[in-house]
């Protein structure tokens, strides 16, 4: 019979034992006990049910007790359905199964609790209904563009990390049940613009011209989309299902043109060349299918011992690059059964592939987590030329069109996205924000923006690369015996000045690329140069500044004397009336348009001060920075020459500017860490620190919208970031029905 204890508890307990000799630990009491329940699904379930199932404190019995499942309501001790990490790639039915040999069927599937329609078809992962709702920060602070992710308190995935990502993406986009499946490839771009994502059981497509979606199919509840791939022309795009078919679509009509078959299960990778798409399926298959043709297939290339994760040709059409899950990178050529080549260095799955579009037989492929090799071979040959271990499951390759350069995306441990240089491996950026792997990557048409997804459920867009051909024009040469000291551009931008190493100033017609003045004065190099609305102020290393008026004759009007060593800093507030100056005494000065001498002197910096900006957002602030002993960022009010704040930097201040559209600094650095911050004002919250140049970021300028900046450095490079929202956020976009949107918008 049973006791009054066992039946209150709903318990079975064995004969002998009472009721108060089990205990029950709370488990939402102890973050351990989570991490344990969390931990179901792993290969190390039965350890943790262990734990959980025997107290570590001693107790009066000697055997492990084992409840009856149907009697015991496992599921009021609040076991909480948490997707745990697998080595590459998910597996939902071997969890599941697990779940419901371990609690009983009851615990086969989250929906079973919260769902108790028994009548609804089996179907794969859809996209949730906050799909169709666009997530708004009800934050009492506006959020910034630089934050790790948009979705703010209403995501789970939101990073807890006050360090912001190295390089903010220009947006962030929500993609409800983007699949954290390593075998998938779920995003495409089209050299028409439009961007093709799958979700669960649907395609859509998000035009990055005017941001537009469209949802192009679903597959219906008993498939799912694997992969998608948009032909070179973009205007039709295939996409591999978890049955094995391969479907194309006319993207510009939403009509399905053809279906073919011949997979035996999912396909979840394809390829197309000017005529042929190939695709591959976990059946280790790779067909060849023809739109000419009919039938399903042409050709079956038979080589690979697991599932086929990677696929693509070569430049000219003539070979296509295979990997899979056997670790193995195959080459093919367009008339052959066989391989030509069989790379087996790798030691984990080879999903990455990328054929360099600047080096003939150059490919390039990505090891999984046991590897974690980007390997670069010869084709021609089969040698392998070089290699860089990166720390992390390596997930995608692309080469950038415009420059020799190349983008990777990893998983397991880092969730970064890298940069690399070729052929010198240089890490040129290394770019965060997604909280989980980094699965899916495509480029833009014109070669310089990035799409990233992840299974945290958002796509980023990252601008990292240049324009494919960037106009330039060789104003001038000053010969041998002079040289180029400093350049500033009129503000309506018609003229510019230059600075010579001969102490001239010389003035150009932009437009013309004619010399319109010369203008002497100064006895060494001019550094530095400053225009207002119509005075050009120039420093000097012989101490001195001179302001120049192009509408009166004569080299100057006057002469500014107040430094003890060379002038290196000059700005003009935004009303014109006074004048901020630099030098390597260490001073900083600010002189008004009517006094020869200065009305402030602040001494406070131990360093020279060449960095040097006013407020756009208030009347009287003026920024410092001082050199490589100093090391500060210092804020005054120029009304009554009282110091503001300050922040340690950390290393040499070079630059500073202010942004023109949201209140908000950069600087950029030198010895010892080369980088550049981003500061909001007035909390100095670090916003961002961008890493990319190998020597000191000497050289710092703003496009005229204020959203971008150029950065130079003593590595002989100039480097592009696009960190500032335009000054005017674009009208919010109606509810379109797939992904919110972030601060700006790509143009």
């Amino acid at each position: 019979m049973e006791s009054p204890q066992t039946k209150k508890s709903g318990l079975n307990l064995p004969a002998g034992m009472s009721g108060t000799s089990l205990r029950l630990d709370t488990f939402a009491s102890s973050p351990s006990s989570s991490r344990s329940i969390a931990s179901l699904t792993s290969p190390s379930s039965l350890r943790s049910i262990s734990n959980l199932t025997s107290p570590s404190k001693s107790s009066t019995c000697s055997d492990r007790f084992i409840p009856c499942r149907s009697s015991s309501r496992l599921h009021t001790f609040g076991l909480v359905d948490r997707p745990s990490p697998v080595k590459e790639g998910s597996n939902e039915a071997y969890s599941r199964l697990l779940k419901c040999e371990l609690f009983g069927s009851d615990f086969a599937s989250p929906s079973s609790l919260s769902s108790p329609s028994a009548g609804a078809p089996p179907s794969p992962i859809s996209p949730s209904k906050n799909m169709l709702r666009f997530k708004t920060d009800h934050s009492t602070t506006p959020s910034s563009p630089y934050s790790p992710s948009i979705l703010g308190q209403q995501s789970s995935f939101a990073s807890d990390s006050s360090t912001p990502p190295p390089k903010p993406p220009r947006k962030v986009l929500d993609a409800p049940s983007l699949q954290d499946d390593f075998y998938l490839n779920l995003v495409d771009w089209s050299s028409q613009n439009v961007l093709a994502v799958g979700l669960g059981t649907c395609v859509y497509l998000w035009s990055a011209s005017n941001s537009k979606v469209t949802k192009l199919c679903d597959l219906g509840p008993y498939d799912g989309v694997c992969s998608v791939q948009w032909t070179r022309e973009g205007s039709f795009i295939s996409i591999g299902t978890n049955l094995g078919q391969v479907q194309v679509w006319d993207g510009t009509q939403c009509k399905k043109v053809r279906t073919m078959g011949g997979h035996q299960t999912r396909t979840g990778v394809l390829a197309w060349n000017s005529r042929i798409l190939a695709s591959g399926s976990r059946d280790r298959n790779i067909l060849q299918h023809d739109m000419r043709v009919s039938g399903d297939f042409i050709n079956k290339l038979v080589g690979h011992k697991s599932e086929v994760c990677g696929l693509k040709w070569s430049c000219d059409d003539r070979e296509l690059a295979s990997g899979g899950n056997d670790n193995q990178l195959l080459v093919w050529n367009q008339h052959s059964q066989q391989p030509t080549l069989r790379l087996t260095e790798h030691t984990a799955a080879v999903k990455a592939i990328a054929w360099s579009p600047h080096q003939s037989g150059l490919l390039v492929s990505g090891g999984g987590t046991a590897d974690r090799c980007i390997r670069f071979w010869n084709t021609t040959n089969g040698h392998q030329l070089n290699s860089v271990d990166t720390g992390s499951q390596v997930c995608n390759l692309v080469w950038s069109k415009n420059v020799n350069e190349l983008v990777s995306t990893h998983g397991y441990s880092q969730n970064q996205i890298m940069v690399w240089k070729y052929p010198s491996l240089a890490k040129v950026a290394t770019l965060t924000g997604h909280s989980m792997r980094v699965l899916y990557l495509a480029m833009s048409p014109d070669g310089q923006t990035i799409v990233t997804g992840a299974g945290d459920e958002t796509l980023r867009f990252w601008n990292i690369f240049p324009s494919m051909k960037a106009p330039v024009t060789k104003l001038c040469d000053l010969g041998p015996y002079d040289g180029v000291c400093s350049v500033q551009w009129t503000r309506e931008g018609s003229f510019i000045s230059i600075g010579t190493n001969l102490g001239q100033v010389q003035v150009w017609d932009g437009t013309q690329c004619k010399k319109v003045r010369t203008m002497g004065g100064h006895q060494t190099r001019t550094g530095v140069l400053a225009w207002n609305s119509r005075i050009l102020a120039s420093g000097s290393r012989d101490r001195n500044i001179l302001q120049h008026d192009m509408r009166v004759s004569g080299d100057f009007i006057n002469k500014l004397v107040g430094h003890k060593s060379e002038v290196c800093g000059l700005k003009w507030s935004c009303d014109d009336r006074e004048l901020a100056s630099g030098g390597n005494d260490n001073q900083l000065l600010v002189w008004n348009q009517h006094s020869q001498q200065p009305t402030l002197r602040l001494t406070e910096h131990t360093a020279a001060v060449k960095a040097i900006a006013w407020s756009p957002h208030q009347s009287g602030l003026l920024v410092s920075g001082g050199g490589t002993a100093d090391r500060c960022i210092r804020f005054w009010n120029t009304t009554n020459g009282h110091q503001l704040n300050s922040v340690d930097t950390g290393s040499q201040v070079c630059n500073l500017v202010w942004s023109k559209n949201v209140n908000e600094l950069v600087s950029t650095h030198g010895y010892s860490q080369n980088q550049i911050m981003v500061w909001k004002y007035p909390s100095l919250a670090k916003v961002a620190t961008l890493t990319g140049h190998s020597m000191r970021v000497l050289y710092l300028a703003m496009s005229p919208d204020g959203q971008t900046i150029v950065t130079g450095a003593g590595d002989e490079t100039l480097r592009f970031w696009n960190i500032f929202p335009s000054m005017k956020a674009p009208a919010p976009v109606k509810d379109t029905g797939l992904w919110s949107l972030g601060r700006t918008q790509i143009r």
